[in-house]
């Protein structure tokens, strides 16, 4: 609960929710033992009984969500790649996507890493990693996911870039990418150390709906 004070999002939301449903029944029907006692005592009534609510209200949010997505179902079509089951996007993006792999592995050798780039790099609320699975391409970074807005990421970043030199970089552009939210995430970091060495070291060489793919420039 207290982490969700940071990121109160529905992503991180869902987390917290799996582990509610387990709890709460654990503690309505718990029956702790007092120091000393061969039994002890259930919680409350008036407890059971808001935990009971509490429960009730999550499976009701549930099941609308589930009545939802039959009765509307959201305009998906399956990705079409080799080894990506089940993935299943927005027409646009299904589109798109297998476009953009098909240019990267043509550009980048098999086991040679690539670089997934935000929308600005001062901020950046989500993320794009599933990238690297998508054109099996391994990351630049040691790590797939961090609070990439940050001064100094951003100088780690542009490090590792200069040591790599990547044959490619793909910039995810979606708004969704630089989405404001409510919390120090969601507000600009006042640093574009990234955006200003992928614009000196990297030009446009395709784009496919909300993927850019940067190539080194020459000289």
């Amino acid at each position: 609960a207290l982490y969700l004070f940071s990121r109160p999002d529905d992503l991180h939301a869902q987390p917290l929710v799996v582990c509610l449903c387990a709890a709460v029944p654990l503690a309505i029907v718990a029956e702790p033992r007092g120091e000393g006692e061969p039994g002890g005592r259930r919680a409350p009534r008036a407890l059971r009984m808001a935990l009971t609510a509490g429960l009730a209200l999550i499976v009701l949010a549930g099941a609308a969500n589930r009545l939802s997505a039959l009765l509307l179902p959201p305009d998906l079509e399956p990705v079409h790649l080799a080894g990506v089951p089940g993935i299943r996007v927005p027409p646009a993006e299904a589109e798109s996507i297998p476009r953009m792999a098909a240019r990267v592995r043509r550009l980048v050798p098999p086991g040679e890493p690539i670089y997934v780039a935000p929308r600005r790099s001062d901020l950046v609320t989500i993320s794009d990693p599933l990238i690297h699975f998508l054109v099996r391409r391994p990351n630049v970074l040691a790590r797939d996911v961090s609070v990439q807005a940050l001064p100094r990421e951003q100088a780690l970043t542009v490090a590792a870039l200069r040591r790599a030199r990547p044959k490619l970089v793909v910039r995810w552009t979606d708004p969704a990418s630089s989405r404001p939210e409510p919390n120090r995430r969601g507000r600009p970091s006042a640093s574009r150390a990234l955006d200003e060495y992928l614009a000196s070291a990297y030009r446009l060489d395709s784009r496919f709906g909300a993927y850019d793919v940067l190539v080194p420039r020459r000289g």
